[in-house]
């Protein structure tokens, strides 16, 4: 019986440098709620929680103490078998999963008799005659949603557009067959750039092993200066043809665009009226992308 949260601030040496307790949200009577998933927002702003006893626990999170704050509850039917959560990738919705049922959350809509929509129902056996269903979510590099089967089965389900409303997030049941069962586990999917944007122009289903040729190294574009004031120089190599600029907040939110000459070497990239933060450059070419972080003071 707690509803204590425990936050470290973590040095750059691994050293901890602040240890915080604090007590917030709802206590429950008995152990119902150990079983669900939690996450922080794409923003990095709320985290949520959920739990069979209390729907989705919401927080507004400060990044700079990690004290949570404003904490409030959303229902949904069958919550008594919560599974998995997880925010589509531009923050708007929460998926959330009961051993049956997947539901999108529009978790800001104040109208709570319209803010939750029922995508699917799975239940159906697998090729050895286990039960499929729901469990933990998992968000890809891909601005996919990867769901777990909660069960020991082969097959997991894909959510390939879960920033779009209803039947149109293209909810796919068993749209993955693994080549052994993943004892109710959900798919590993290792981002090793976490601080750019998901992209959805990554083709889905990429094989993990090729007789191709391995592709030439990418050539690194540069920002200088980083940190920036306001303007800072964008230089890249010719050979990497880029035709088009892109600037993204940490959020996922499209801020600029702009289309570059294919024999474009430079660009002189303004952020002079964009609050003081972290933004992310994306250089689009004819054969490869690039993400770049940069400051603005």
């Amino acid at each position: 019986r707690s509803n204590w949260t425990y936050n470290l601030e973590i040095g750059t040496g691994g050293e901890i440098i602040r240890n915080n307790e604090q007590a917030i949200g709802s206590i429950s009577d008995n152990h119902t709620w150990d079983i669900g998933q939690a996450a922080f927002s794409p923003d990095g702003h709320t985290w949520a929680n959920s739990t069979e006893a209390y729907g989705i626990m919401l927080f507004d999170f400060d990044p700079t103490t990690g004290e949570l704050s404003n904490y409030r509850e959303v229902h949904y039917p069958n919550m008594d078998t919560a599974e998995g959560m997880a925010f589509s990738p531009s923050g708007e919705y929460i998926y959330v999963t009961t051993a049956e049922h997947l539901y999108q959350i529009d978790w800001m809509n104040s109208d709570t008799s319209s803010r939750v929509y029922e995508v699917a129902r799975v239940r159906f056996p697998d090729a050895a005659g286990w039960p499929v269903g729901l469990g933990f979510i998992n968000a890809g590099p891909d601005c996919r949603l990867y769901v777990a089967p909660g069960s020991s089965t082969n097959v997991f389900h894909v959510i390939h557009s879960p920033d779009e409303y209803g039947a149109a997030c293209d909810f796919v049941a068993g749209a993955v067959v693994a080549p052994t069962v993943l004892e109710f586990d959900f798919p590993n999917l290792p981002n090793y750039a976490p601080l750019r944007p998901c992209d959805p122009d990554i083709a889905w289903g990429l094989p993990v092993a090729t007789e191709e040729e391995p592709a030439a190294p990418v050539r690194e574009a540069r920002l200088s200066p980083n940190p920036t004031p306001g303007q800072t120089l964008l230089s890249w190599s010719a050979e990497s043809r880029y035709t088009e600029l892109q600037v993204w907040s940490l959020d996922g939110r499209l801020l600029q665009a702009q289309a570059l000459v294919a024999s474009q070497t430079q660009f002189e990239l303004d952020l002079a009226e964009m609050p003081v933060g972290t933004y992310l450059v994306k250089l689009i070419g004819e054969s490869d992308t690039q993400t770049l972080r940069t400051i603005k003071q």
